[in-house]
C-alpha cells in the first residue's frame, strides 16, 4: 500500500512546478517545528495535512457546512467571520488555498487574530495564478504586497513570505494545467474518442511543463508567480 508521504514525494519529483506541491514542502518542514500545540485548520476540505499535524498536536479541522467538500465532515463547521471559539484558543492557524475565496478578508483574518494566542501564527497558502475556482466564490488572485497589505491592516506580523516562482515554472505549471484540464473535461462514456485523444495531449503537456520548469534558474527577475506562502504572528 502506497503511504500518503510516497505518494506527495512522487509528485514532487514530478511536478516540479505545482503549488500544491510547494505547500506540501513548506507545510511539512512548519509541521515538524511544532510540539503539543492546538492547531485549527479553516476551511480544511479534504483534510489533506491532517497527519502532518495531529502525532503531536491537537489538531481541528472546520469548514462551512454548505462548503466545497461534503463528503469529509469536519470536527466543527463554521464560518471564518465566525468561529465559535473563546478569544486566544488556538496556537496555530491553517488557511490553505482559502483567502482567495473569502469576499471580506479582513473580516476573516481579524477573526483569526481573535482566536490566536499571543504569539500564535497563522499559515496562508495562496495561489496567484489561478483560473476561476469553485465559483462563484473566488474573488481575488494575491500578489506578495496584497498579503502583506491585508495580514498589515489585521494586525499580523509577517515571520516568513515565500514564493513559488519565475517565468519557466509559470509556464510549465500552465502547460501541466492545460492538460488536465482538457483531459479531465471528456467523460469515458459519453465522450470516448474525445477521450482517448485527449490522454496523449495530456501526457505530453505534462512532460512539456516539466521539462520547461527545470530552467527556472534561467529567469533571474522572477517575476512571474504561481502561489504564495506566508507564516505570519499575532504580537
Amino acid at each position: 500500500m502506497i503511504t500518503q508521504n510516497v505518494k506527495e514525494n512522487i509528485k514532487q519529483a514530478v511536478y516540479v512546478a505545482n503549488e500544491r506541491t510547494f505547500l506540501y514542502q513548506k507545510l511539512r518542514v512548519f509541521a515538524d517545528q511544532l510540539d503539543k500545540k492546538r492547531i485549527l485548520d479553516i476551511g480544511a476540505g479534504h483534510q489533506h495535512y491532517r497527519p502532518l499535524f495531529e502525532t503531536k498536536n491537537t489538531y481541528e479541522a472546520c469548514d462551512l457546512e454548505s462548503g466545497f467538500h461534503q463528503e469529509k465532515k469536519p470536527d466543527f463547521y463554521a464560518s471564518v467571520y465566525a468561529i465559535p471559539r473563546e478569544k486566544e484558543t488556538y496556537d496555530v492557524v491553517l488557511l490553505l488555498q482559502v483567502l482567495e475565496h473569502l469576499e471580506f478578508p479582513l473580516d476573516g483574518l481579524k477573526e483569526i487574530h481573535r482566536i490566536l494566542k499571543k504569539g500564535g501564527r497563522v499559515f496562508i497558502s495562496v495561489p496567484q495564478a489561478a483560473g476561476d475556482h469553485f465559483e462563484p466564490h473566488h474573488y481575488f488572485n494575491y500578489t506578495q504586497y496584497g498579503l502583506q497589505s491585508v495580514l498589515r491592516q489585521s494586525g499580523f506580523r509577517i515571520l516568513e513570505q515565500y514564493r513559488l516562482s519565475g517565468m519557466f515554472a509559470y509556464v510549465g505549471n500552465r502547460l501541466y494545467k492545460l492538460g488536465i484540464m482538457t483531459y479531465k473535461q471528456y467523460n469515458w462514456r459519453q465522450e470516448f474518442l474525445q477521450k482517448l485523444i485527449a490522454l496523449p495531449f495530456h501526457l505530453a503537456c505534462s512532460l512539456t511543463g516539466y521539462l520547461i520548469s527545470l530552467f527556472n534558474f534561467v529567469d533571474k527577475k522572477k517575476n512571474y508567480c504561481i502561489g504564495h506562502i506566508v507564516i505570519a504572528q499575532k504580537d
